[in-house]
């Protein structure tokens, strides 16, 4: 069975995989707001109730990411906000205003900063598999090799698995 990440369609159904809890919702002629899903700039596909708030550790990168697009958009109604930041002002003074400009003026697209994928607060494992095999050396063939040779079926390899997890 082929396993496919984010926008799935076939014939006229369609299905979605959030790639940061992998819930799959699936329905005929549906698109991604009548699930509450999202997409980043990134196109990684997400349940929006992952999106990174703009507070804590994520507060100046989302709020810079905010900032930096409305400036490509040249709204002229944030330069007081450009003006204060050059004069020292911290970004986060502004953040309900930069917030607020940038829902109203925004793509239905997240920001990448906003995304728990781009900004690895998820790993997807297919890229732990693929840091592992770059960090340590080893290659897809020989640990493949490994568990067919140590175990007959899946069943004994997840009981192996299970009893590390304790």
């Amino acid at each position: 069975m082929k396993v496919r990440t984010g926008f799935v369609s076939n014939s006229s159904s369609s299905s979605f995989i959030c790639e940061v809890c992998g819930e799959i919702f699936s329905a005929y002629d549906y698109d991604l707001s009548d699930f509450d899903l999202v997409e980043c700039e990134e196109d990684h596909l997400l349940c929006s109730h992952h999106i990174l708030k703009p507070e804590g550790p994520h507060l100046v990168p989302i709020l810079t990411g905010m900032l930096n697009y409305l400036i490509e958009q040249e709204d002229k109604d944030i330069q007081y906000i450009i003006k204060a930041i050059k004069a020292k002002e911290s970004i986060t003074e502004y953040k309900e205003e930069i917030i607020s400009d940038y829902h109203e003026y925004s793509n239905e697209k997240i920001l990448s900063v906003e995304c728990p994928v781009c900004t690895l607060q998820t790993v997807q494992p297919h890229i732990l598999l693929e840091y592992i095999e770059y960090k340590y050396g080893i290659k897809r063939k020989d640990y493949v090799d490994e568990i067919r040779n140590n175990f007959t079926d899946l069943e004994a390899l997840l009981e192996t698995l299970k009893g590390k997890r304790k």
